[in-house]
């Protein structure tokens, strides 16, 4: 697959630094780029350089997860973001904590997006992954990211949004642990279709039913989702195609 002129022509090349991190999501947010930035009035950020300034709403950009995955080693990585605030070398936990992987986390200078690139132990890709809510070094809230694919999922997707592109209710696991909001994929959706895995999540507030946490199966109809702000948090590509 090719990237394409857009995403090639955009990403600026510097040099690289590393630094160890152990949180799936932790790495240094860049506000600059060519992405907009919108807040409401009752959200204003007087200073959006501020770590603790929370992006409120993001316009979609024309660069893809999908330019994302064209690159599957370092080298290619390090030709495209190198960058002193572009990469971001550290081990992750998968699996309940069972599972550690070496990653590779980039902040496109061009978007902001964040992609992290997990590899296995013979320093293979093994798969890319990007979040819908991005964390800084104190695992506390920093921003969003609006990215999409060319499938037409995004992060940041309502669960009613979903639905409509899927064109039947789905099955998930309940919110609240390792494996929370992680999709049922079952034959002739287009979530099963779908080369990327999605999960969801969602904010938490007092007063959620306890119907939609832990380790249950819930359905997207489910009438007890209707009053939650539940959305696409995560989207994944596995190279052999196994999660």
């Amino acid at each position: 697959m090719k990237l394409t002129l857009l995403f090639a022509s955009a990403l600026l090349l510097s040099a690289s630094s590393c630094s160890n991190s152990t949180d799936q999501n932790t790495t240094d947010e860049k506000k600059s780029g060519t992405i907009e930035n919108t807040t409401s009035d009752k959200n204003e950020v007087d200073n959006p350089d501020e770590p603790s300034a929370q992006v409120t709403k993001l316009e979609l950009s024309a660069f893809k997860f999908d330019d994302y995955i064209t690159l599957t080693t370092p080298e290619q990585i390090k030709a495209r973001f190198d960058g002193e605030d572009e990469v971001e070398h550290g081990t992750s936990l998968y699996q309940e904590g069972t599972v550690e992987y070496d990653h590779t986390i980039v902040t496109n200078p061009a978007t902001t997006h964040e992609v992290k690139y997990l590899w296995d132990d013979k320093g293979d890709l093994s798969f890319v992954e990007a979040n819908y809510i991005k964390y800084d070094e104190n695992f506390d809230e920093k921003g969003i990211q609006m990215l999409g694919t060319e499938s037409g999922v995004y992060l940041g997707m309502p669960l009613e949004e979903l639905v409509e592109w899927n064109g039947q209710d789905f099955d998930f696991y309940g919110f609240g642990w390792d494996y929370g909001g992680g999709i049922k994929r079952e034959k002739g959706t287009k979530l099963t279709d779908s080369k990327y895995v999605i999960r969801l999540d969602m904010r938490y507030k007092e007063g959620m039913p306890s119907a939609i946490m832990g380790d249950i199966l819930l359905n997207s109809s489910n009438e007890l989702l209707k009053d939650q702000e539940i959305f696409v948090s995560n989207i994944s590509y596995y190279l052999d195609g196994e999660q």
